[in-house]
């Protein structure tokens, strides 16, 4: 979830944590904000306009792949659109459907590619003009599109180097361009009129123009490269301290004799395993000279949504030590004495759990 009336908490990270924070499985997904500004990621059957009580603003429902999970989370263009929609329809007053994601160009910085050549000017319409007219345009038409390569083509060893093309005759493209439309004679009094100007021709530098694309902020490519140089290399060591606890903790649980609540793991040993491998590729990433992929953020993602998990079942866990606790403290020394040290080795893994889960996700 995320609040969206708090600036510091309507973020394009936290936006790219929320599209992460599903599968992309083939699950119909929907974003969401409640009445109060709470925006999250709805599924069936809480889709489409389906079960909308409590709901402020609701976007179309995303049937195909690439609208959420890690990849579509790395998508900077993807993520900055979906923020920008988030901002232009909250606050409001009444129910609002969303379908549509404009260019955040708020966010985005334009970036020179190069000069491209355009094409030239449309072709005028001459058919209701006198032949004077036609030949007229026809030159005009011409003198807008091509200049003479003196104006601003570039010599190498005192000969023209046409990097656009050329040269270009009016003899060859006034024909092309209008023999279909004018009589022959009116095409050679145009190329006549052209060629008393000069014979060689390069495109017009109007038809030049500067070629640019859009570039969005890689808040996933930053923060993940901040985790490369910071505390990870500590926090997976923590994260593998903290599995082994929880994989012998069926053996201490046993020992103390706890509830029969207490006998499943939230976790099991193939899952445990699997954390195991991507705290791997975490590390491996982290040390990695290359560019950032998503291939660290999978991993990471991976990792904090079992390690929520573990945290939903520690609170469980807690409530119950709790009541332990107060049961036996009213009957003898001994027992309280082992739910207190029990309890307090569990506190603190719930402690882990927390500072794991901040962490990776």
């Amino acid at each position: 979830m995320i609040n969206l009336n708090d600036p510091q908490e309507f973020t394009l990270f936290n936006v790219a944590r929320l599209l992460a924070s599903v599968e992309d499985d083939g699950t119909t997904h929907q974003i969401r904000v409640d009445t109060s500004g709470q925006a999250y990621l709805s599924s069936e059957p809480n889709i489409g306009n389906r079960n909308l009580d409590g709901v402020a603003v609701y976007f179309e429902s995303f049937t195909a792949s690439g609208y959420v999970g890690v990849d579509a989370a790395s998508d900077s263009e993807w993520v900055a659109s979906v923020y920008q929609a988030l901002k232009d329809n909250w606050p409001t007053d009444q129910r609002r459907f969303v379908d549509f994601y404009g260019p955040p160009e708020y966010f985005a910085t334009r970036i020179s590619t190069g000069l491209e050549l355009r094409d030239p000017s449309a072709v005028p319409d001459l058919s209701a003009m006198t032949r004077e007219q036609r030949v007229a345009e026809m030159v005009q038409w011409f003198l807008f599109n091509y200049e003479d390569p003196a104006n601003s083509t570039p010599r190498d060893e005192g000969d023209y180097f046409y990097i656009w093309g050329g040269p270009y005759y009016a003899g060859d493209i006034i024909p092309q361009t209008f023999l279909d439309d004018v009589d022959e004679d009116e095409v050679d009094n145009a190329v006549a009129e052209i060629e008393a100007i000069g014979h060689i021709w390069v495109p017009n530098e109007r038809r030049l123009v500067d070629d640019y694309q859009w570039s969005y902020p890689d808040v996933v490519g930053k923060k993940l490269a901040d985790l490369k140089t910071g505390a990870i290399k500590s926090e997976v060591a923590r994260a593998r301290s903290f599995i082994d606890r929880l994989q012998s903790a069926s053996v201490g649980m046993g020992h103390n004799n706890p509830p029969e609540e207490l006998e499943e793991l939230p976790l099991d040993q193939e899952e445990l395993e699997d954390i195991a491998r991507e705290l791997e590729t975490i590390e491996e990433q982290a040390q990695s000279q290359s560019a950032v992929t998503t291939k660290l953020w999978r991993a990471l993602t991976a990792v904090g949504r079992m390690v929520g998990r573990v945290l939903s079942w520690f609170g469980g866990l807690i409530d119950t030590f709790a009541k332990e606790f107060a049961k036996s403290a009213g009957k003898t020394a001994g027992p309280a004495a082992v739910a207190a040290v029990t309890y307090a080795n569990w506190d603190g893994l719930v402690s882990a759990a927390v500072n794991l889960l901040g962490f990776f996700f």
